[in-house]
């Protein structure tokens, strides 16, 4: 399923959707913090250097499905400014409905980025 995903959407550029699997946010940090020492000088700018995947940009909205509100360690450091969602619904479960709804839902809010 992911291969035909990834097949369909090659040529889509607008937007960047991740899927985490098996993915620890404070491991991800971990390790990029001990690069970065390594390296001799430990930074934010460091440290985004060395995540895992630095092409990734940061996240702007975290859905959280199955009615859990929390974020289990999900992209920590990457989701620092982002909008959260929580749904009832288990992510297999999703429709391209629920897809359009969450991007409603992230065009109808005021990204302020902390201030």
């Amino acid at each position: 399923m992911i291969e035909k995903a990834e097949k369909a959407t090659e040529n889509c550029t607008g937007i960047t959707v991740g899927f985490c699997f098996n993915y620890g946010g404070e491991v991800e940090i971990a390790d990029a913090a001990t690069i970065a020492a390594s390296e001799g000088k430990i930074t934010p700018e460091t440290i985004r250097k060395h995540l895992y995947h630095p092409e990734i940009p940061d996240v702007d909205m975290v859905v959280r499905t199955s009615g859990e509100e929390r974020i289990s360690g999900f992209m920590l450091w990457r989701a620092s400014y982002a909008e959260f969602m929580f749904i009832e619904k288990y992510f297999p479960e999703m429709k391209g409905e629920d897809i359009e709804d969450i991007i409603k839902e992230y065009e109808s809010r005021s990204r302020r980025f902390g201030k």
